[in-house]
């Protein structure tokens, strides 16, 4: 995971990678690297609710505050609308132990 500043959090998430003619599956492999499509199951965005769901896509968690997180749609508000100076650490990857309750996911998921 990346860590930044609130002040420093503009343009870190930018748009969905361009995909070229030919160049789809590394396009997509780009897309999961970059956390566009992630689940982060139970969490929800602290400042816009995540529609009643769970972060979509990168999520941006705080590491001074317990419980602060939130989506990439929310992300340009934080240096307004957080303690200012806090960090922030972008999560690609759901942190949910699958493993830990005996699941079996298909070959290639995390």
């Amino acid at each position: 995971p990346a860590l930044v500043g609130a002040a420093g959090l503009d343009g870190l998430v930018g748009a969905a990678p361009r995909v070229r003619p030919g160049r789809a599956a590394a396009s997509g492999r780009r897309g999961a690297l970059q956390g566009y499509g992630v689940r982060h199951l139970f969490t929800q965005c602290a400042l816009c609710g995540s529609g009643g769901g769970c972060i979509v896509g990168p999520r941006f968690r705080c590491i001074h505050c317990q419980s602060f997180s939130v989506c990439s749609k929310c992300e340009p508000r934080v240096a307004t609308e957080h303690e200012e100076g806090h960090v922030f650490e972008v999560m690609f990857e759901d942190e949910f132990d699958w493993g830990k309750i005996g699941a079996i996911l298909p070959r290639g998921t995390r």
